[in-house]
């Protein structure tokens, strides 16, 4: 008789948690909550104004590489002299050459590392541009369209959402707004 009273004790309590968990779950249906879900790697991809700005930085890191080459050149044949004309130059004369060299090796390695910084700089910049556009679209559409919550889908290892039903994925709603 007591295994029946405690049996049916543990059913009510069980019961009563269920009940009470799903509570929440129905409470955010009633009210209204709308929760969205974005791919932010398919927005980033497919921002045309992304695609643009990357390749104006190809340009200049195209132009910048020109100059690096350039340089490269002038260090090279530097150099390529020094060899061809150290044996008849006097002590003196080879040691002024090879400081000169030396020089024009540090000032090339030098700029190499200058035109790196800069370019890593105008990339950060692009990319701070992009994400400031897409959280303003983002944040527009959120409003509008009355989200409570919206989240990123992406398929990676450290995605936030396992799994989504379509009919919530704002993806295109957000490259719409953004592509205008």
């Amino acid at each position: 008789m007591q295994r029946v009273y405690v049996a049916v004790s543990m059913m009510v309590l069980v019961t009563l948690i269920v009940g009470l968990t799903a509570m929440p779950a129905m409470a955010q249906d009633a009210s209204g909550y709308k929760i969205g879900v974005i791919d932010m790697n398919k927005v980033m991809r497919d921002y045309k104004k992304r695609e643009q700005k990357y390749a104006e930085l190809q340009v200049e890191v195209d132009k910048r590489q020109a100059g690096i080459e350039a340089n490269a050149k002038t260090v090279e044949a530097m150099r390529d002299n020094y060899k061809a004309a150290r044996a008849t130059m006097s002590d003196d004369e080879r040691l002024k050459k090879e400081n000169e060299v030396e020089d024009a090796i540090a000032a090339y390695q030098k700029g190499l590392e200058e035109n790196q910084r800069k370019i890593d700089q105008l990339e950060e910049a692009v990319l701070k541009e992009v994400l400031d556009d897409i959280e303003k679209a983002l944040t527009d559409l959120a409003t509008s369209g009355n989200y409570h919550l919206i989240l990123d889908s992406k398929r990676a290892p450290r995605g936030t959402v396992l799994y989504h039903h379509t009919s919530i994925d704002l993806t295109s709603a957000i490259l719409a707004k953004l592509n205008g």
